[in-house]
């Protein structure tokens, strides 16, 4: 047997509403009214159209995918154990978008979320302060497709649509300031005015930035003691150079500075072209009298020294190399007779004063016309003069083996 009862308001004794019913809709208590649940009541079917609800203690929803704990004040998703304000724990983790990922998605399908911006197709997580929304946010723009990341209010790191992480900079350029690490295995780093990249290493000396082929390691930059080192290897064939302090470049073998006699600068099949020095050149040793210090090349214009010559067809070149000069001449003395000493001036250099002697250098062969003379030339100490000799006596102007006769030339001697 069945009974029914048919009402459509039930009251208490006071004559207030506990359950009223106007058409579809049906109200429980009225307002102020507190409705009470025996614990281990069940609530089944879908609710809705409820405006405001209001909980005191926790809230479970089908066992643990929705857990408020309310002592913890913590939201917890497929757990009830808070280990966090937010606590989200899924173990049947399925591809991107199947339903079952794990993580937060936020989609914006017309601005739904979207806090400051009225900008469709975005996306933000916002860190705030004292309610503050902006001081940092993770936001995603979906019309560039670029992730954002803002630090105090302001963008502080970006990574564009093509997978490039910038840093300091909104765009992948060289042109740009700020850092690019590109999705192309590049970095780039650009600064204006001042120092793009520092490289410190602590406590021990050694590499500071390792360079290699295919895995293997060709060279380095890095420090010796104090000193600013570039070396190929530490290997006992590895060659380099040691920059230092006190304004000396030292070549380095196998990772060590300071090596002597060991690393050659060229071989015999690859040369240096040209080397320029404001100083001199050791050569051979280390000494004053190994240090080459002058090399100069030049032309010269000899003359006759004795009155009224009229010689022509005079010129000359020399080479200097330290303190010795070989100077090489050519003249044509006039067939006029004096009979005075023949002497040839004008050396581009002033010879040195040769203490016990008469000259400071010679000429052993001198050629007229072609042909070979038994003359002998002496440069005078502290002079630019040259006398002529034949067979140790001075050459007078009427010899003629020499008036009118092209004579040619060259003599050694030290310079002042």
């Amino acid at each position: 047997m069945s009974s029914i009862l048919k009402v459509d308001t039930i009251q208490d004794q006071s004559g207030n509403n506990i359950i009223n019913e106007s058409g579809n809709v049906i109200t429980i208590g009225a307002s102020g009214d507190t409705i009470t649940v025996p614990a281990g009541a069940t609530l089944s079917g879908d609710l809705t159209g409820i405006t405001n609800l209001t909980m005191t203690g926790d809230l479970t929803v089908d066992t643990n995918t929705l857990f408020v704990d309310a002592s913890a004040n913590a939201v917890c998703i497929g757990t009830t154990t808070a280990q966090a304000t937010l606590h989200i724990v899924r173990t049947d983790v399925g591809a991107l978008n199947d339903g079952n990922s794990n993580g937060i998605m936020i989609e914006d399908t017309n601005c739904g979320i979207c806090i400051g911006s009225a900008t469709t197709g975005e996306g933000h997580i916002y860190f705030s302060d004292s309610g503050d929304a902006d001081v940092g946010a993770v936001s995603y723009f979906h019309t560039n497709n670029f992730m954002q990341f803002r630090v105090n209010a302001a963008e502080r790191m970006r990574i564009d649509s093509s997978g490039n992480l910038l840093v300091g900079k909104t765009s992948s350029s060289t042109a740009t300031a700020g850092i690019e690490l590109r999705a192309t295995d590049q970095v780039t780093i650009t600064r204006s005015g001042n120092t793009g990249l520092i490289v410190n290493r602590l406590s021990s000396d050694g590499e500071l930035v390792k360079f290699q082929k295919d895995g293997t390691n060709i060279g380095y930059i890095g420090n010796a003691s104090a000193d600013f080192a570039v070396s190929n290897s530490t290997a006992t064939n590895g060659a380099g150079i040691s920059l230092q302090n006190n304004l000396f470049v030292t070549p380095m073998k196998g990772g060590s500075k300071d090596t002597s006699s060991a690393v050659s600068l060229g071989n015999t099949s690859y040369t240096w072209k040209d080397i320029y020095l404001g100083g001199g050149a050791f050569i051979g040793g280390t000494g004053t009298a190994n240090k080459l210090d002058d090399y100069e090349e030049g032309t010269w214009t000899p003359s006759a020294t004795f009155a009224n010559d009229s010689a022509s067809g005079q010129n000359g070149q020399y080479t200097k190399i330290g303190n010795v000069v070989t100077a090489t001449f050519n003249i044509v003395f006039s067939s006029t007779s004096f009979g005075v000493q023949i002497s040839v001036s004008g050396l581009p250099f002033t010879s040195h004063n040769v203490s016990g002697s008469n000259s400071a250098g010679f000429g052993r062969q001198a050629y007229y016309d072609g042909t070979s003379t038994n003359l002998s030339l002496a440069v005078l100490n502290n002079s630019t003069q040259v006398d002529l000799y034949e067979n140790a006596t001075a050459l007078q102007n009427n010899s003629d083996k020499i008036l009118g006769k092209n004579l040619r030339a060259t003599v050694v001697y030290r310079t002042a």
